[in-house]
């Protein structure tokens, strides 16, 4: 999905594209800007709705964090995940995971508890 807009003697017209156009209206600059921001309030409570139903599942982002070929591959993937998310992952591998060889190993190297994230 994406929002465009064509300006035009001060005036602009707002488009969102989703599978089809969609016109949203003419509007002048701040009338535009106020209906962009609608349009990023929507999508971020969107957001949340889709989070909220999401159930995480450690194991299920251990398999594909275990996967990465080294630390420096694992450590963005790790990192960026929300940090409750970060830090039921870190219980999982500490008390589900062989932390004494492969990634497990490499995990708890440079897994920081303070701060639950991965440093290299």
């Amino acid at each position: 999905m994406r929002v465009s807009f064509e300006v035009d003697n001060n005036r602009v017209k707002l488009y969102l594209i989703h599978e089809k156009t969609h016109f949203l209206g003419e509007f002048d600059v701040d009338e535009a800007l106020s209906q962009i921001d609608e349009l990023i309030k929507s999508l971020e409570n969107t957001k949340k709705k889709i989070k909220e139903q999401t159930k995480f599942e450690p194991q299920k982002v251990w398999e594909l964090l275990k996967e990465a070929k080294d630390v420096e591959d694992m450590i963005p993937i790790f990192n960026n995940l929300e940090e409750s998310h970060r830090r039921q992952l870190a219980e999982f591998i500490l008390s589900q995971v062989n932390i004494f060889k492969g990634a497990g190993a490499i995990f708890v190297e440079h897994y920081d508890p303070n701060s639950a994230k991965l440093f290299s």
